[in-house]
């Protein structure tokens, strides 16, 4: 079989896979971007181990940018704001961390933000709403988020930019 990898600019780059009716027991297999380092150490080379992987993964993207831009973030703040819900909880909505206190895919630590006591953080679209009003609480910055001030969101820079743009 053939497929593209929409994760390329520009034509779409033709990805050749080794499929069932080849013999193949595994599912095919979504190159990495250049200097990718599997943190599972399966396979440094391949970013997402199986296409079902790759595409859940974008899925969850596409949905995140989706709560990001209905709570209210915009332009460049709209990726920027789907980064760091990448970095904070690599986009599980259910991710407690912080020893209990920081909850759903914006990491909303409730012990800085009494305010969502009685929110169901864990609820994606209330977390995105929690975190559009930290964000404008601040100024319209994500200076609250500590993956926004030691640089740990932009390693999903690219990624997140290009959903935005199927927003704007």
């Amino acid at each position: 079989e053939q497929g593209y990898d929409p994760r390329q600019p520009g034509p779409a780059v033709v990805v050749n896979w080794n499929g069932a009716a080849a013999g193949c027991t595994e599912e095919p297999r979504v190159p990495a971007p250049d200097g990718y380092i599997d943190p599972n150490g399966l396979r440094s080379d391949y970013k997402y181990t199986t296409l079902t992987n790759y595409w859940n993964t974008l899925a969850r993207r596409f949905s995140i940018t989706r709560l990001a831009k209905k709570a209210g973030f915009t332009g460049q703040d709209l990726s920027t704001a789907v980064e760091i819900a990448f970095a904070e909880s690599s986009g599980n909505p259910n991710a407690i961390g912080d020893s209990g206190h920081s909850f759903g895919l914006w990491q909303i630590d409730r012990q800085f933000h009494p305010e969502f006591a009685t929110w169901n953080l864990l609820e994606p679209q209330a977390n995105a709403c929690a975190a559009y009003l930290v964000y404008c609480a601040r100024g319209r910055t994500f200076q609250p988020w500590s993956t926004f001030n030691n640089g740990a969101y932009l390693a999903h820079v690219n990624d997140a930019s290009a959903d935005a743009k199927m927003f704007s």
